[in-house]
């Protein structure tokens, strides 16, 4: 009977106390919220009076109580509920007359709606409003459908007369990456007709773990991560590195109304990522054009290439992948075909342009570039790793701008034995740097982020000439610079 009772008492709802959802369970507590105050008393100003029944007087206002505020008061002033309710008010005002505390400056905290006390707390309590709570009920239902809406959603394409499908725009750019690769066109369909002979001689069960992209793609690092091809392209978000929080992004610049039909990447992610090492050949053929053997840069680089391999192999490779998909974007990357473009542009204009009497010079040179200008404002100029200002640079390389990642550091031994006196490059590691100084030859570390955008400026510059109306939204490091 008593559990029968509680449950009632806990569970039940009249009809007054049923809501059909949760706006109107929020309006209701809204109301309530609206419609009620905090008061703050010292306790000197907390007193009853008894006009027929038990008021509370806060600095002379009368308030009735509920029960819940009454039994706040009882514990207040020490005494039983039970007792005082046995008591006639005007007994029971004499009761808390002698009970409730009076000394101290810290007030006590009165819930009031309507003149009725609520609740009486401390001044450590901290109130939290039912209206709140169904509010973040309902914003976590909101977020679920949201949720839900973003499992399923396809991507948003929208069409446009004449534009550029996004395999186009991605055949062209590996083809220009072709045209300025170190190897050589010839060399490169070499490579790709042994990869179709190698795919023509497999067996069935081989075949599932081919990748046929192979036989026309010689950038195992660049590729379509995320959608069909198919999808017109007018305005790509373009960043040195997108993952997911620049993927939210651009499904939040979506939601405002900024069209975005695809992603373009430098750095390689998901199957580009897991085929890194495998552009890495490509600095054999780099080095022999500053007079490294050939078969000596092959030993040396398999070795590097095998360490590459295992540490990517073991990366959670697949999560802007995947995020891009869930979120209906196309995506692509282009890591070498941009570097290609990177490495020949300095080739040009820095390493065979003229002459120089110091690093200082090639420094001046490097910053009157655009994209070097733009970085060195923002505090990442292009900087001297080994050496001064004032040494001689000798013979001037960029060996280092394309080609995956850096090579092993034998590459620097070998090149000061072929006569080099100067690398231009990216990134150097401190065993790189270790290795320069011991062959005395000097490292300039170009700004990493401002090479790589001057590659992907390149391409763009390609693609937007055939392309016209192809605009660009620029994130992640990327700065739009045309010539």
């Amino acid at each position: 009977m008593q559990l029968t009772r509680a449950s009632q008492e806990l569970f039940r709802r009249q009809d007054d106390e049923r809501y059909e959802d949760l706006p109107s369970l929020w309006q209701y507590c809204h109301e309530k919220k609206n419609g009620s105050q905090d008061l703050w008393h010292p306790p000197r100003e907390i007193a009853t009076t008894a006009n027929g029944s038990l008021m509370l007087s806060a600095a002379g206002q009368p308030l009735r109580m509920n029960d819940w505020s009454f039994s706040q008061l009882c514990r207040l002033a020490g005494v039983a509920k039970d007792t005082v309710n046995r008591v006639s008010p005007a007994t029971a005002g004499h009761v808390f007359a002698e009970t409730l505390p009076r000394g101290g400056e810290k007030p006590l905290q009165l819930l009031v709606q309507d003149s009725n006390v609520r609740s009486i707390h401390g001044t450590a309590y901290t109130r939290l409003w039912d209206a709140d709570l169904v509010m973040t009920i309902r914003f976590i239902k909101e977020m679920e459908a949201h949720m839900t809406t973003i499992f399923l959603r396809k991507p948003i394409t929208y069409r446009y007369p004449h534009s550029m499908k996004l395999a186009d725009l991605f055949h062209t750019a590996i083809e220009e990456g072709i045209k300025a690769d170190p190897r050589g066109k010839e060399r490169i369909q070499k490579e790709l007709m042994r990869w179709k002979e190698r795919e023509k001689k497999l067996e069935k069960k081989e075949k599932r773990f081919f990748d046929s992209e192979r036989t026309w793609n010689p950038f195992g690092d660049s590729r379509i991560i995320s959608g069909t091809g198919k999808e017109d392209i007018h305005t790509l978000m373009v960043g040195i590195d997108i993952e997911t929080p620049e993927i939210l992004l651009a499904d939040r610049l979506r939601e405002r109304g900024m069209k975005i039909d695809a992603l373009m990447l430098h750095h390689p992610e998901g199957r580009a990522l897991a085929d890194l090492e495998k552009v890495m050949p490509l600095q054999i053929d780099l080095l022999a054009q500053v007079g490294v053997p050939v078969n000596v840069s092959e030993d040396t680089l398999h070795p590097r290439m095998e360490k590459i391999w295992r540490a990517i192999h073991a990366d959670n490779l697949f999560r802007t992948e995947r995020a891009a998909e869930l979120m209906g974007f196309p995506a692509f990357n282009l890591h070498t075909p941009a570097d290609n473009l990177a490495y020949r542009f300095v080739e040009k204009h820095i390493c065979r342009k003229r002459e120089y009497d110091s690093l200082g010079e090639i420094i001046d040179a490097l910053h009157e570039i655009p994209e070097y200008d733009h970085y060195g404002r923002c505090g990442n100029p292009c900087i001297i790793a080994n050496g001064n200002k004032n040494s001689r640079p000798g013979k001037v390389v960029a060996t280092e701008f394309t080609g995956g990642t850096n090579g092993p550091e034998e590459f620097i031994e070998e090149q000061a034995k072929a006569g080099v006196g100067t690398i231009l490059t990216m990134h150097t590691t401190e065993k790189s740097l270790e290795t320069a100084k011991k062959c005395h030859l000097h490292l300039i570390q170009c700004s990493h982020m401002a090479s790589d955008t001057i590659g992907i400026n390149l391409m763009l510059d390609i693609l937007q000439k055939k392309e016209k109306k192809l605009s660009v939204i620029e994130v992640s490091g990327f700065v739009r610079i045309k010539r």
